[in-house]
């Protein structure tokens, strides 16, 4: 069986910040379906990583690929179709629910709009 094509790839990519390398020479690629798990000890450029897998930074060497396109020729919004990251920590100055922080996310896909384009019932059930 053939293995499907990488949904989002990374290849070689390197980053540093001033003069300290953070990310070394990482390559993965993520298949329609996978789940990937990035893990090690604090510092280790988990972080920066999810950063250059998002596109919120470029790499300094590598390339990073989002359905087979380098992700730096993918518009923001063809971007926030496939990538989403949610940090974990943030400050939230209100008290939105689990669902509404969701749909922030998503207001410019929303289908159906209610009364001041907040979804209907429809959306958020």
């Amino acid at each position: 069986m053939t293995r499907p094509a990488a949904l989002l790839a990374a290849e070689g990519v390197c980053f540093g910040y001033r003069r300290e390398l953070v990310v070394d020479d990482v390559s993965l690629a993520v298949a329609p379906g996978e789940t990937l798990g990035i893990i090690g000890p604090n510092g280790s450029g988990k972080s920066t990583l999810v950063r250059l897998l998002s596109g919120v930074l470029e790499p300094h060497r590598g390339r990073v690929r989002l359905g087979g396109r380098l992700l730096a020729d993918v518009t923001p919004a063809e971007r926030a179709r496939s990538i989403a990251v949610v940090p974990q920590e943030t400050t939230v100055e209100f008290p939105f629910t689990v669902t509404e922080a969701v749909l922030m996310g998503r207001a410019r896909r929303w289908r159906a709009r209610g009364f001041w384009g907040l979804p209907s019932a429809r959306c958020t059930s």
